[in-house]
């Protein structure tokens, strides 16, 4: 098995707030460049790499990896020499209080730490009423770096508008079978797709083949959708991370996957409030889900809501382009702290790169579809 911990530790701890991705871009580079024939990188910073294929009939394939991380923007400085932040993304506010954080400025990282209110202070402020603590929005909580001005803060180079990541590094747990970390969505899944080039540049597979990096997931889905609307694929396979009910305060009828089960193969998945999501194309599901079978390899199937990903844009490029995903299961998501199985993503590469080589020139998207046994 690739020593997917070795990997994870170098791409999490590169630090690459939506829109501020350019030190994993510089990353993801260099680590395509031995195992693709073209690479290159878009306005927008989206990395694109092209594997050739053997056969020029076969469909092409992009499979898309998003390279940033949720976090936040150093949003106001107080004169006291406290900082607010504003959300770039969506950080997880209840896992804030203590937190340790980096300040990315011009001449390099700022140590700093979300402030939290003393236990002393919180039992004398809120025994008498009894009322239990509530989490404050990121509107209402601070971060402090050691200064008593603002005239201080801005001698360390800080400005309004510097990104901010969790100080957080990649560690094994227990036995070794799990990791835990920062940014594992969706750097874990880019570690499955730098793995996936390297395989597939040791084999012949008939379709060409776009490895992408996009930019701005966290933000809207941005960049995947420009990168589709260039290169026009005839079929997108979005990895990204998918949410876990495996733990005592959850319940599999929401997130019905588990950390350690196996890559996770989407039916749909949506956000109701705007009615935002992706069906995976029939064809796509089934072939991950027949090529897994084939394979014994072990998988998981979710319908979820609340939840969605770059597959989600496809249908708008252009006439629309068939999509599929291909998830691996997390705990504690964009949280500092989140938890992967290191086995799940060696079988999720394994699947992708035996998904990728049966596809070929007869491989039909059409519609209507029907699975033949």
């Amino acid at each position: 098995m690739t020593n997917f911990f070795d990997l994870l530790k170098k791409l999490c701890a590169t630090p690459g707030v939506a829109g501020f991705e350019d030190e994993v871009i510089i990353l993801l580079q260099n680590e395509l460049k031995p195992y693709v024939d073209k690479i290159e990188v878009d306005q927008l910073g989206n990395v694109i790499a092209t594997k050739k294929g053997s056969n020029p009939k076969a469909p092409t394939i992009m499979i898309d990896a998003h390279i940033d991380e949720p976090s936040m923007l150093v949003k106001y400085i107080e004169e006291s020499g406290f900082i607010r932040a504003e959300r770039q993304g969506y950080p997880h506010n209840a896992a804030l209080a203590s937190q340790k954080i980096l300040i990315h400025t011009r001449s390099g990282p700022i140590k700093g730490v979300f402030g939290v209110k003393g236990l002393h202070q919180l039992v004398f402020s809120e025994t008498g009423s009894g009322a239990p603590p509530t989490v404050p929005n990121l509107r209402d909580q601070y971060i402090d770096v050691g200064c008593n001005s603002k005239k201080e803060v801005e001698q360390l180079g800080i400005l309004v508008g510097d990104p901010i990541t969790y100080k957080s590094e990649v560690e094994l747990l227990g036995s070794g079978k799990c990791a835990v970390g920062k940014a594992f969505d969706n750097r874990a899944l880019v570690a499955v797709l730098i793995e996936t080039m390297k395989r597939l540049s040791k084999i012949n597979h008939e379709s060409t083949v776009y490895a992408l990096g996009s930019t701005m997931e966290e933000l809207g889905l941005r960049g995947a959708r420009a990168a589709m609307t260039r290169m026009k694929p005839d079929m997108f396979l979005c990895l990204d991370i998918t949410v876990t009910a495996d733990t005592p305060d959850s319940d599999f009828r929401d997130f019905p996957t588990s950390v350690g089960g196996g890559p996770v193969i989407t039916i749909a998945d949506i956000i109701w409030t705007v009615v935002w999501g992706m069906t995976a194309h029939p064809k796509i599901k089934d072939h991950f889900i027949d090529t897994a079978k084939s394979l014994k390899i072990p998988y998981q199937v979710e319908a979820i809501t609340g939840a969605i990903a770059n597959a989600a844009t496809a249908y708008k490029v252009g006439t629309g382009i068939p999509a599929g995903e291909l998830k691996v299961p997390i705990r504690y998501s964009h949280s500092p702290s989140e938890v992967l199985n290191l086995q799940d993503l060696e079988n999720c590469t394994k699947l992708l790169v035996e998904s990728v080589k049966r596809v070929d020139s007869t491989f039909s998207l059409d519609r209507p579809y029907r699975h033949t046994l």
